[in-house]
């Protein structure tokens, strides 16, 4: 366990720490857990299970996942959740420190806990990120390691300056979209496909429910998605199974319920599944809920 960890002031007013904000208080939260974690280490890559966040911070599950997915869509870390790793992308800079020199003990260090992470997602964007910073030397894992591109850190100021181009370009699209609801139609098509990318949603599924939802006049937003994740999880189901069930059943969204007591969606296996009745011909016509036998090719 740490004895300290480093965060800085700029957390509350960089570009990065006001999306948090915008996710609400849960992703607050979660942001500063992961940056003070008795369970982080000084590379920001570790393993984090959403039921520690729930016990260490005292949120409910359900609201831990939720910071958590906040803390994603905001670019303030990436989760790998196969292996339930975390990475926060900038915690190596603010923990290790500027860039080091070669002599520089600590580059050892650094070094040793690269090669001893495990082949995960986010080794390829670690070491683009990190490469020159701290020289670290190709990971094992990673395939054609060599031919990643070097993306050396900014500065705070770099940052800073940064953040206000990209605003100043968000500002200039914003009135763009507003001169061409075409070119902003495919913006936002885009904007939904990688969003739904972040949850494991492969293209072309993605682009299959961005077009089922617009065929119902309901545009995927960030809120419509944080309702289908955390129904998701409730189901004990991926947001890429979740999706796959509101196509093929043509259902506008997705509620836990009406998968209830189902396992989770894979291709191919044959499971039991309640056949969903809206309440209303519940009521008239007396209907009770019976599972059927549904086979998912």
């Amino acid at each position: 366990m740490r004895d300290y960890g480093k965060v800085s002031p700029k957390f509350w007013t960089g570009r990065t720490g006001k999306a948090i904000k915008a996710e609400g208080m849960e992703a607050v939260l979660v942001a500063m857990y992961l940056m003070t974690s008795p369970h982080a280490d000084m590379l920001g890559v570790y393993y984090l299970p959403t039921v520690y966040i729930a016990h260490d911070t005292g949120l409910p599950l359900a609201g831990a996942c939720k910071g958590l997915d906040g803390c994603i869509k905001a670019g303030f870390c990436a989760y790998d959740r196969a292996l339930e790793l975390v990475w926060v992308r900038k915690m190596a800079l603010y923990q290790i420190g500027g860039a080091l020199q070669l002599k520089d003990n600590r580059v050892k260090a650094v070094e040793k806990a690269f090669l001893e992470l495990p082949v995960c997602e986010h080794l390829r964007g670690f070491y683009a990120l990190y490469r020159a910073h701290f020289h670290l030397p190709a990971h094992p894992g990673i395939v054609d390691a060599e031919q990643a591109p070097l993306q050396p850190l900014a500065s705070q100021e770099q940052e800073q300056e940064q953040e206000q181009e990209q605003e100043q370009e968000q500002e200039q699209k914003q009135e763009q979209d507003k001169a061409s609801p075409r070119l902003a139609a495919g913006r936002k098509g885009n904007a939904a496909e990688l969003l739904l990318a972040e949850y494991g949603v492969g293209a072309e599924l993605a682009r299959d429910f961005i077009a089922h939802r617009l065929a119902k006049k309901s545009p995927i937003t960030k809120t419509m998605l944080a309702g289908l994740v955390r129904e998701a999880a409730a189901a004990q189901l991926t947001v890429a199974q979740a999706v796959q069930l509101c196509i093929e059943r043509n259902w506008q969204g997705f509620k836990a319920e009406w998968v209830a007591g189902s396992k989770a969606v894979v291709p191919g296996s044959v499971r039991t599944a309640p056949m969903y009745v809206p309440k209303e011909q519940r009521r008239t016509a007396g209907l009770v809920i019976e599972s059927t036998a549904t086979r998912l090719v």
